[in-house]
């Protein structure tokens, strides 16, 4: 039973020191297009879901199928850091638009469009600085 029980503690700790790694990893990753690193982003319990903010472009940087588009771009979030994101829409965007893009690390669901005054301060001037 004491072999068990130590077993058990040995794993459960192997578990969560990889969560960790992983965890550190896809933040410092640059390849926000890597699909894989997303989804473990998404799976990841321990990767937070936090709120960034971007200014849309005039151009998609890839035309899929069914007219969908996607962009990738810098967004800022609300503590000022920039991190690279890819989101996809199903019609080219409006350029010059802020939208609010929740994210659990790389990994992007949805977004949706704000106005200048729901961006907060700090990030509004991040944002005017990246252009």
């Amino acid at each position: 039973m004491k072999k068990f029980i130590i077993t058990l503690i040995c794993f459960c700790l192997t578990v969560i020191l990889g969560l960790i790694a992983l965890s550190i990893y896809t933040t410092k990753s640059s390849h926000s297009d890597n699909e894989a690193l997303q989804l473990m982003d998404q799976l990841n319990p321990l990767t937070k879901e936090k709120d960034a903010y971007i200014i849309t472009k005039r151009k998609p940087d890839q035309l899929l199928e069914h007219n969908r588009v996607e962009y990738t771009q810098d967004a800022v979030d609300e503590n000022g850091n920039v991190i690279k994101l890819t989101i996809t829409a199903v019609e080219k965007l409006q350029p010059n638009r802020y939208l609010r893009v929740p994210h659990k690390g790389k990994h992007v669901e949805t977004f949706e469009e704000v106005s200048e005054k729901q961006v907060p301060s700090e990030t509004l001037k991040k944002l005017h600085t990246l252009d």
